[in-house]
């Protein structure tokens, strides 16, 4: 990770960090905030995709790859936004959707890099673990919004915290002669 990549994830995950606390301290008046701000990610993500493959990955092996994971953020990002005014129930049932198939495919992840003997498994299992479980609690606690909303600040507050780790871990440079 070069130093500009390392200041851009640190200042994203304070950033985090501090709309998590926003959200912890504020509960009422952001439940209809969560889905216009994960559809900002979602789509801001989406928007990343398309632009690298526009710029560069059209170029490379696999390039269209990019080209369709940058069209579907994009599109579940501008979904998920549009439910803004949606009734709470779809909201959380969709927040239930997006955890328990992100701690899926976490969970796949890892027992990959397991039998692969890579060492980053535990970090993959534990992010599969917290996807699973907010998703479970959304759907025992489906009827009290604020324990969800509770729960979406702590998780945002997980990840806000793994991406500031992040920016200080070290990084194997590879250079091919």
């Amino acid at each position: 990770m070069t130093k500009p990549q390392r200041i851009r994830t640190f200042l994203g995950g304070i950033i985090m960090l501090f709309l998590a606390v926003l959200l912890l301290l504020v509960p009422d008046a952001w439940f209809d905030g969560i889905a216009v701000f994960i559809g900002l990610m979602f789509a801001i993500r989406g928007i990343r995709s398309l632009l690298y493959y526009f710029s560069m990955a059209r170029y490379m092996v696999g390039g269209k790859a990019i080209l369709f994971w940058g069209a579907i953020l994009l599109s579940v990002g501008l979904f998920t936004a549009s439910l803004a005014d949606s009734p709470a129930l779809i909201i959380i049932l969709y927040l239930v959707i997006v955890n328990a198939f992100s701690g899926l495919v976490n969970l796949v992840k890892a027992i990959r890099e397991f039998r692969e003997h890579i060492s980053l498994w535990k970090y993959d299992a534990a992010d599969a673990l917290a996807g699973l479980s907010i998703a479970i609690a959304c759907l025992l606690f489906m009827h009290s919004v604020h324990v969800l909303v509770w729960l979406y600040g702590i998780g945002l507050a997980y990840q806000a915290l793994l991406r500031i780790r992040s920016a200080f871990l070290r990084t194997a440079i590879v250079y091919i002669p």
